[in-house]
């Protein structure tokens, strides 16, 4: 079994938050294939926080919306 780094942190309260609710969306995943989808979504919150200050759900959409996109782009429908 093979030991897969969490999440970067992510770079807001904001960011963090949302980060942890998409993770809580992905319960159905790998945790290899958690910690790639959530690793991606850490660096895209930093890169969207460095930008300015934002609304992630206005961005992004809700969490959970986002949570089910990243399972269909692995042929998991929520």
């Amino acid at each position: 079994m093979t030991a897969t780094a969490p999440p970067a942190p992510a770079a807001s309260p904001e960011a963090a938050s949302y980060l942890a609710a998409v993770e809580a969306g992905l319960a159905g995943v790998t945790p290899a294939e958690r910690a790639e989808l959530l690793d991606d979504l850490s660096g895209h919150l930093a890169e969207l926080s460095a930008e300015g200050p934002v609304s992630l759900h206005d961005v992004l959409g809700p969490p959970a919306e986002y949570a089910a996109e990243l399972l269909a782009s692995l042929g998991i429908v929520a």
